[in-house]
């Protein structure tokens, strides 16, 4: 369910926000955003670990688009790619979240160790808190 549209835009030579005006959310999609340079590369290797349960290193622009990469391709042909995905998507992006449109998505904040949801809504746009959390946990 969508809580809000992306409050801002952003395009410039790599990235353009509009191209995710396209995506239509699956119940069990995982959206993986981070900013460059920030290990979101091996995150995905791990994620498709997950899905596929083995270690085989695939082509992860193929089974996990980035989707608000600017310069390739035509964001038809790659929403016809993604619609087609039959695993569990995990798509990459990355767009600060006040860029991304707001599904009720959850995910995880473990400051104490443990594993606490912490609705994706309650995130700040301009960065977490001093222990890598938005309060969630105490």
């Amino acid at each position: 369910m969508l809580i809000r549209p992306a409050s801002r835009e952003y395009r410039v030579w790599t990235t353009d926000s509009r191209r995710w005006a396209h995506y239509q959310p699956r119940p069990d999609d995982i959206i993986i955003a981070a900013s460059a340079k920030t290990g979101q590369t091996w995150t995905q290797q791990i994620v498709s670990s997950l899905i596929f349960q083995d270690a085989v290193a695939r082509p992860l622009l193929q089974v996990s688009p980035w989707i608000d990469r600017r310069p390739f391709g035509s964001v038809e042909d790659l929403f016809e790619r993604i619609e087609a995905q039959k695993h569990r998507r995990f798509l990459k992006s990355h767009l600060p979240i006040d860029g991304l449109p707001l599904y009720d998505i959850i995910g995880e904040c473990p400051p104490n160790g443990g594993m606490r949801p912490l609705a994706l809504r309650s995130i700040r746009p301009l960065g977490l808190g001093d222990r890598g959390c938005d309060g969630c946990c105490g």
